[in-house]
């Protein structure tokens, strides 16, 4: 069976077009192109994530320009290199690097490819009874995850974004919540998404009053025991650095949590644009009038 990525799938174009902005999903061929309307302007952006190939870009641009996209923008899939005529490299929306943790391998090989101080927190996490439950109780990882971007100063979706992908995805068994639990206190939860043979981890949240708890390792300890058991082949921790940052780096502690779990270090091509109206050389002017009104 062909791998491929679960931003292609059904499922995730019927939830998106239950999302604000997202005003229509093409299918061209195999390749599925979002549609997003800017807000208080006339026009669109068309966004390609992760295509299998694009062999039939040509037609993709004339679908585009239908719909009044002022640029298309690409994110490739592993093992893309071709150079597109006229393209820009544009700004990313989805990580250019990740790591792929193996699930094919056993348990014990899979705790030896961890370094030694993950080891040891996710044991600490065990000895300090953290559990780690499967549950449904999504708005309680919404709060906590709201909590967690107010103390860490960063922003990813409504809480109505979680909602929808729960309720659409949940019934395709394509979703899954694990939460660290201690006593009866939330200390960490995270949402894993599931497609074909990959596991992700999507987003995740966490109590600072349980930082000593180490938490977090034995959730994911636990969401790669999860992925084995439902017969996953990878782990993608969706985000990480190609180098190893430096240790001023904000994102240095992020960097090092993920790397402490072994895998493979995965880079994807570079994402670009292709503009399609004239109007993409002004689209940060424009995007700024916007972001002004709103």
């Amino acid at each position: 069976m062909k791998q491929g990525h679960i931003l292609q799938s059904n499922q995730w174009a019927e939830f998106r077009l239950k999302t604000p902005n997202v005003k229509k999903v093409l299918l061209v061929g195999e390749n599925r192109i979002f549609i997003h309307k800017i807000p208080l302007l006339p026009w669109a952006v068309a966004y390609l994530p992760r295509p299998e190939n694009l062999d039939n870009l040509e037609e993709i641009k004339e679908a585009c320009k239908k719909e009044r996209a002022i640029f298309l923008k690409i994110e490739p899939g592993l093992g893309y290199s071709d150079q597109v005529s006229g393209s820009r490299i544009g700004s990313p929306v989805l990580p250019q690097h990740t790591i792929y943790i193996d699930l094919t391998q056993g348990e014990e090989k899979l705790l030896a490819g961890m370094s030694e101080k993950t080891r040891y927190n996710v044991r600490l996490a065990q000895k300090k009874n953290i559990n780690i439950v499967e549950g449904e109780n999504l708005e309680n990882f919404i709060e906590l995850l709201e909590k967690t971007e107010d103390r860490q100063g960063f922003y990813s979706h409504p809480a109505q974004y979680y909602r929808m992908l729960w309720e659409v995805l949940r019934p395709e068994k394509m979703v899954y919540l694990l939460t660290a639990v201690s006593g009866q206190q939330t200390a960490a939860s995270i949402i894993l998404l599931r497609y074909q043979d990959t596991l992700y981890y999507a987003y995740g949240g966490s109590d600072p009053k349980y930082r000593e708890y180490m938490a977090p390792h034995l959730l994911h300890w636990e969401a790669i025991k999860l992925g084995k058991k439902l017969g996953c082949k990878i782990y993608d921790l969706w985000g990480s650095y190609k180098d190893k940052p430096e240790e001023s780096d904000p994102w240095w502690g992020i960097y090092r949590f993920k790397k402490g779990f072994g895998g493979q270090e995965v880079t994807f091509p570079e994402t670009f644009d292709i503009p399609i109206s004239p109007l993409y050389f002004l689209y940060p002017f424009l995007d700024k009038i916007r972001k002004f009104f709103k």
